[in-house]
């Protein structure tokens, strides 16, 4: 074939490929979105194949630096969360989400950060935690406080084996993932389920009772 030709015939696959990309492009931008307000779902990722739900929960203490990307690692879809299991995984994160550059045990961070999401009842048994009389925090605390860690906290539900939602009170069972950052780029990872008591307060649902069980 002529040199000729070859250019030309060139030329004709490369606004092909154009018109293609174009298209795709137009196509791609009607996605993403709520159809109901337009708006993007941010930081909820499609469910697992474990059957739990992810949320965006790589954000730092105040004192932490900037987040940046998912918390959830696993898949860009979206998932509608219920009220109720919206109140479990923020009030998890709020309360495992540790500073020991700020927080001198886990009650302050509770204080710092958890107060909003949590009932009256559990709000005056934080705040009115006695600091003084309480024991010493454990030696995981203590070596944490030394690196001057803090935390990035990913939550998950877990399973559906709780007691079925009334009108005014729903258990949620919450896996979290803790990460501590210290000193010299040290990191430490945390496996615990959260298991959350929630009460309907004036049309929010807030938790009145956190309980925790250590994982591997």
């Amino acid at each position: 074939m002529p040199a000729g030709s070859a250019r030309r015939g060139g030329g004709g696959v490369r606004r092909l490929v154009g018109a293609l990309a174009v298209a795709l492009l137009l196509a791609g931008c009607g996605g993403g979105g709520d159809p109901a307000t337009g708006n993007r779902t941010v930081g909820v990722v499609a469910a697992s194949a474990t059957g739990t739900e992810d949320v965006d929960t790589r954000v730092p203490s105040p004192a932490g630096p900037p987040a940046s990307g998912s918390g959830s690692g696993s898949g860009s879809g979206s998932v509608t969360l219920s009220p109720i299991d919206r109140a479990a995984l923020e009030v998890t994160r709020a309360w495992l989400s540790y500073d020991t550059r700020v927080d001198h045990r886990p009650n302050d961070t509770a204080r710092r950060l958890a107060l909003p999401r949590l009932s009256p009842q559990l709000r005056a048994e934080v705040t009115g935690f006695d600091t003084a009389a309480a024991a010493a925090p454990d030696a995981q605390w203590q070596d944490w406080t030394r690196r001057h860690a803090w935390a990035t906290v990913t939550v998950a539900l877990g399973g559906d084996d709780h007691p079925p939602d009334t009108a005014d009170t729903a258990w949620r069972q919450v896996a979290a993932t803790i990460t501590l950052h210290g000193d010299q780029q040290w990191t430490d990872t945390v496996q615990q389920t959260e298991f959350v008591r929630l009460a309907s307060v004036q049309g929010a649902w807030l938790a009145t009772r956190m309980t925790t069980s250590a994982g591997a």
